[in-house]
């Protein structure tokens, strides 16, 4: 870590409080030290990450197990990487890679018992994340539910039910056609 090599002198802490100052942290800065770009993060738990939590949740469970997303999902769900971004609200779990420790994820998924209470409706989530160096550094105080976050071009009751995969497809073609 570079904290192992920079020793603590009034410049390097003037730096950091600089650095780590809210309108910096949010406007984004250069550091003097190693010339990178710093600054969070804000993002939404969108109508993306609402449609693959949904879509995980009639695929998987604690009990159920793991599924290997990249093979098993629909396109709808690998666009944009979204379904990963909801392990940042806790709501999904990634199984470990016992193949190639040296790769994060195994690219296998499965939804937790805090997920299928958001899905359900049961609970309600912070509606940003504020990210930094890759992790999450704070929660917003305003929530959403399932709902508010599907928005309007999705109706939940219809993808709880036993025809969810019709309903979605039917969806998302007429969204990438531009029909809805």
């Amino acid at each position: 870590m570079i904290d192992d090599y920079i020793e603590d002198t009034d410049s390097v802490r003037y730096t950091r409080r600089w650095i780590f100052e809210p309108e910096q942290i949010k406007k984004g800065s250069i550091c003097p030290v190693c010339d990178q770009i710093v600054r969070e993060y804000k993002r939404k738990l969108n109508s993306g990450m609402a449609t693959s939590l949904i879509w995980l949740y009639h695929e998987t469970s604690p009990i159920f197990g793991f599924i290997h997303v990249p093979s098993k999902a629909p396109r709808y769900v690998l666009t944009g990487s979204q379904l990963q971004k909801l392990f940042c609200w806790q709501l999904i779990l990634p199984e470990p890679n016992k193949d190639d420790p040296a790769k994060k994820c195994s690219g296998k998924w499965c939804i937790n018992n805090k997920g299928i209470n958001f899905v359900c409706g049961r609970s309600v989530e912070p509606m940003y994340i504020y990210i930094y160096n890759g992790k999450v550094n704070a929660f917003s105080e305003r929530t959403t539910t399932i709902q508010e976050a599907l928005g309007n071009k999705f109706h939940y009751q219809q993808m709880m039910q036993a025809n969810w995969r019709e309903y979605l497809d039917a969806v998302t073609h007429e969204i990438q056609t531009g029909d809805l």
